[in-house]
């Protein structure tokens, strides 16, 4: 690389935001030409990232190497500012500024830009989240908020976009191994790229972990409250104790079964064409209520190695057609079979437990047309086929249970989803760009939905960037929840919409970096009706919150960072007064102004130092301060439940605090050290939940609406080496 080409790039790439999470400023020259300074990640066109109209959070390889992270949910949490998640026995349920949700399906997952989501039931994006495996990632992109503008329906609270490595930016052969200890796992992979000619390469991974997870002695399992049992030989619950009986370990995978990854790649000059195949799965207890209701009885053997297992084969490939030197049409297309297993408990009548499988058919044209250097358009359509209720790999013989349908094992049926989408970039003046986006939809079981979006983006000098954003999105509910409806009367779902006005201002020096983000929401929420067991439009939210980041690099080898993250909730009107039990707020019942499950402070930090050549020491730690909307739900479900007359098991879901250890700040410190003995050879020790040393209370991770039920972490360590040939 000729030196005025180092001095073009590095131009260029250090006025990337902070937002975008790339520490520029402290990488080696090969680091700096690996950087891809444009990106079409929350864009129908590929657009400067400094120029990206949204809150983008980019974590590269090299920091998914130095975090230590043992799971993609870890690796967020550490690195985007308002990322946390709880506990269901769904999987891991995940959240970004206040809007977290008992089904990961108010954001998307992607993989090389492919939505990777369930769709019937109970999943959204969970097929990524538990592998201790992520050395196929070449990069993790998060967009905070409104995105269905960009990605279609289900981009609520945002999306998360998996770019894996190919052949064009991976050369040779990598070995990754790596165990843990107290949260035991053991893990390899392995990665061999090469060229077949001067445009066509090719990229193979395979990983696969065992994962056994904390035993309930290094990560108890604990209730927020006391109960004697009807059963004699069941050991009283003590508030804030450890339960006296077994359930599941803690972040294993489901029943000690390995977790497989495969990802093969082609890529050529104006193609590439991918196959992707995961088995995934993660062990959690189940909902508090069930363990209280099966316990109460002498059945708490019912209550072990409960948990969700999922598997999905993606076939999918693109083609970029140029007419003309303006003009040129991409092709997209795909195939995805995915299978799901969820066990709410081992009881043989059981009505939860839910297995199924369903297969996912994409086709999507996209024309970019750059009319000349100041205007650009993007016009496509996608369409999107769905069939669901086969029967799944985990129980070939048995017909399919899907949420909304139980009570008729095997339904089988199918939707269409019709997509426009359209873009029109403006660079006004040499320092304003203007974009303006809009979206159609069309379900099967819906009416027609629309995702605009307007989004202004100034250049107030080299240093200070100011962005502003409207947009809308839409969500449609679960397929299943969609044909339940549609049977039952033969009428469309609701269509849930969020509305977001937003403002992001980045400052950048060579040496520091400061962002500030601020937005205000109105959300119709879509969630689950417990009045008559319908998923339904329940009520509206209005919410407001910040996020502000700043990195600061001493001597060009210490980086320290800091970030916050603050959610509030304004109003929530229930469209039906007759609603008792919901998981959002208390606040329509007269108890408290907060979110139920979210922490409405979120701090983190990171300090890395690079000791000397060969020595590297990282840091991270994330504060998540008290859960008021939790006490107020609590507070509220304590007179509920004066009217319950099965008090065995309704007052429990919702949380019952006899006390506020739960719903207290949790603080999560890791620590690692990376020595490189060449430049082939790395061995890193990592320290996982350290705090909890000190006073275990600081590593509780609480489960989702009963948060009164948690788990505290283990603290944990682990050893990897990595080997490039």
């Amino acid at each position: 690389m000729s030196i005025k080409n180092f001095t073009i790039a590095l131009g260029h790439c250090i006025f990337i935001p902070l937002l975008s999470a790339q520490d520029i400023i402290s990488l080696n020259l090969e680091d700096l030409t690996q950087i891809e300074c444009s990106s079409n990640s929350a864009t129908l066109s590929q657009t400067p990232l400094r120029d990206t109209p949204a809150s983008i959070s980019v974590i590269t390889h090299k920091q998914i190497v130095e975090s230590g992270a043992r799971d993609l949910d870890e690796l967020l949490e550490i690195y985007v500012p308002s990322f946390t998640y709880m506990y269901k026995i769904q999987g891991n349920q995940i959240g970004l500024r206040g809007i977290i949700s008992d089904r990961n399906n108010k954001l998307l997952l992607l993989v090389n830009g492919k939505n990777m989501n369930i769709k019937a039931a109970d999943g959204g994006a969970l097929t990524e989240q538990w592998f201790s495996m992520l050395g196929d990632i070449k990069k993790v992109t998060v967009i905070s908020g409104s995105s269905s503008t960009i990605y279609g329906p289900g981009a609520i609270a945002g999306i998360i976009s998996i770019e894996t490595f190919n052949g064009k930016n991976f050369e040779g052969v990598e070995v990754n191994g790596g165990i843990g200890f107290v949260e035991n796992y053991t893990k390899a992979e392995v990665s061999i790229a090469d060229k077949l000619s001067n445009d066509i390469s090719y990229y193979i991974y395979y990983g696969f972990d065992i994962d056994k997870g904390s035993s309930q002695e290094d990560a108890p399992e604990k209730f927020a409250f006391d109960f004697d049992f009807t059963d004699p030989n069941t050991p009283s619950i003590i508030n804030n104790e450890a339960i006296g009986f077994n359930t599941t370990t803690n972040n294993g995978s489901f029943q000690a079964q390995p977790r497989h990854k495969f990802h093969a790649q082609i890529n050529g000059e104006n193609f590439s064409l991918w196959l992707r195949y995961t088995n995934s799965s993660q062990e959690l207890s189940t909902n508090q209520n069930t363990i209280i209701r099966y316990a109460n009885f002498g059945r708490s053997d019912w209550l072990e190695d409960t948990g969700v297992q999922n598997k999905q084969l993606t076939l999918a490939g693109n083609y970029t057609q140029t007419l003309n030197a303006k003009t040129n049409l991409t092709y997209n297309l795909s195939y995805m079979r995915s299978d799901v297993d969820i066990l709410y408990s081992r009881n043989p009548n059981e009505t939860r437990n839910k297995s199924w499988g369903e297969d996912n058919i994409n086709a999507k044209v996209m024309l970019t047309y750059n009319y000349n250097k100041n205007n650009t358009l993007n016009i496509g359509t996608e369409y999107d086929h769905n069939s669901f209720g086969r029967s799944s790999a985990f129980h070939k013989d048995e017909p399919s249970l899907i949420a909304s349908l139980t009570n008729t094992p095997g339904t089988k049926w199918s939707s269409d989803m019709y997509s426009f989408l359209g873009e029109y970039k403006r660079q006004l003046t040499k320092d304003t760009l203007l974009f303006f986006n809009i979206r159609a939809d069309k379900h099967t079981y819906t009416h027609w939905m629309y995702s605009p979006r307007f989004s202004l983006v100034h250049h107030l000098n080299y240093e200070n960037t100011l962005k502003l954003l409207v947009s809308r999105s839409v969500r449609h509910s679960d397929d299943a929840d969609l044909y339940s409806q549609y049977l039952k009367d033969g009428s469309y779902g609701d269509t849930e919409k969020f509305t977001s006005f937003e403002m992001v201002y980045d400052y950048i020096q060579p040496n520091s970096s400061f962002n500030i983000v601020s937005y205000y929401n109105i959300h119709d929420i879509v969630a689950f009706n417990d009045s008559n067991f319908l998923t339904e439009n329940i009520g509206k939210t209005k919410s407001f919150g910040f996020e502000v980041e700043f990195q600061y690099t001493l001597h060009q080898n210490i980086k320290f960072y800091i970030s916050h993250a603050y959610n509030k909730l304004l109003s929530f009107t229930l469209y039906n007064p007759n609603i008792q039990r919901q998981n959002i707020s208390a606040n329509p019942y007269g108890y408290g102004d907060d979110f139920a499950n979210w922490n409405n402070n979120i701090t983190k930090l990171r300090l890395n130092y690079q000791i000397n050549e060969k020595l590297k020491w990282t840091n991270s730690m994330q504060i998540f301060w008290k859960i008021p909307g939790a006490q107020d739900m609590s507070d509220y479900n304590e007179q509920l439940s004066l009217s319950y007359s099965d008090t065995d098991s309704l007052p429990y879901k919702l949380p019952v605090l006899d006390s506020d250890e739960a719903v207290s700040q949790h603080i999560y410190f890791n620590t690692g050290v990376t020595y490189t003995l060449n430049k082939t050879l790395h061995v890193t020790l990592n320290g996982y939940n350290l705090l909890g040393f000190i006073n275990s209370d600081y590593n509780i991770r609480n489960y989702f609406q009963r948060t009164s039920h948690y788990r505290e972490m283990a603290p944990s360590f682990s050893c990897n080496l990595r080997y490039k040939f």
